[in-house]
């Protein structure tokens, strides 16, 4: 017990024993499609309204290859990366880790490994890395601060689709997707008589339909589905 305790004090003494890195996560926000107010016209089998649930990192992306040349005690070092998403996976002491793959060469031996910027907002220092090594450089690459969809095309979702009009009655298709299934988990028919309204609901949904065949659907968004 007094061994436990006197390991407890002295790892809360020394920084080395207290982790200071942090895994960030993405974060999740509701995607309306088309936005309410927004008229659209699509074609039989299209979505009409649907509400995704999608998750962003925080990122970057390099718009222009960007190559570090060492020099001093780095020389023979090159780090090229390429345009692309460098996406936030990590925080630590140094700053935050914003990462893609990159290809190093040491003395024109090259491999592709995970590497990226390394930047401290307090000092506003910026590292290039790559799985071993990081060097600060002096300039800001070509980049713009950007949210990276992770699994987009997996997210969670509902959704209308549009299925052809017989007479003054349209049909639609209610779906609901799971997170990373391609096959809708539940599934149901609609009808709606224009010649009742040409404002239409279900579940929250208003639509406007303006004009529909069985080719197309012209149709303002009211109001979309709630959150998830």
């Amino acid at each position: 017990m007094i061994r436990r305790t006197t390991y407890a004090l002295v790892c809360a003494l020394i920084a080395g024993c207290v982790s200071t890195t942090q895994n960030l996560e993405p974060e999740p926000t509701f995607v309306d499609s088309p936005r309410v107010g927004e008229t659209r016209t699509v074609e039989v089998g299209s979505t009409l309204v649907e509400k995704a649930l999608v998750y962003y990192y925080d990122s970057v992306q390099l718009k222009t290859p960007y190559v570090f040349e060492g020099t001093g005690v780095s020389e023979g070092v090159t780090i090229t990366a390429n345009p692309g998403y460098y996406v936030a996976t990590r925080q630590d002491r140094a700053g935050t880790h914003y990462a893609n793959k990159v290809e190093t060469c040491t003395f024109g031996a090259c491999t592709t490994e995970i590497g990226g910027f390394l930047l401290n907002d307090s000092s506003d220092v910026i590292r290039i890395f790559d799985g071993i090594r990081a060097f600060e450089i002096d300039e800001t690459p070509d980049w713009v601060v950007a949210k990276f969809p992770y699994a987009e095309g997996n997210a969670e979702r509902r959704e209308l689709v549009y299925n052809g009009q017989s007479g003054t009655t349209i049909r639609l298709v209610y779906q609901e997707f799971e997170e990373a299934t391609s096959r809708p988990a539940v599934s149901q028919q609609l009808s709606y008589d224009l010649a009742d309204d040409s404002i239409i609901g279900f579940e929250g949904v208003r639509i406007e339909v303006l004009e529909a065949s069985n080719v197309d659907i012209t149709y303002r968004v009211l109001n979309s589905f709630p959150d998830l």
